[in-house]
């Protein structure tokens, strides 16, 4: 994983809805929340600000990016008849395997 450049990352938030971009304005994602109306109060305060500044780009917003080199995937049933799929990165693209579940 490597974080990406300050302009990659800027692009990367301003192409998100503005709800999205509101929503990451508030910096606190993953912390306690006490109560919902705490949220409606950020995102009112952040769609504002976005209205009156339409470029704006918060600083702590960074882009990631990540090379895969394998990736799983697995689907239950209600039956044991899972399905798992790997798929694997080679020099000619992807390959597809079916593994046990």
């Amino acid at each position: 994983m490597r974080a990406e450049s300050v302009e990659r990352s800027a692009a990367d938030f301003l192409a998100r809805s503005e709800g999205s971009r509101a929503s990451a304005m508030s910096g606190l994602q993953s912390t306690p929340l006490d109560d919902l109306g705490s949220v409606d109060i950020a995102a009112k305060r952040s769609l504002e600000r976005l209205a009156r500044e339409p470029g704006l780009v918060v600083s702590e917003w960074i882009l990631y990016t990540l090379r895969a080199e394998h990736v799983e995937f697995w689907q239950g049933d209600k039956d044991p008849k899972h399905t798992r799929v790997r798929y694997e990165s080679g020099g000619d693209g992807w390959t597809k395997q079916l593994l046990w579940p």
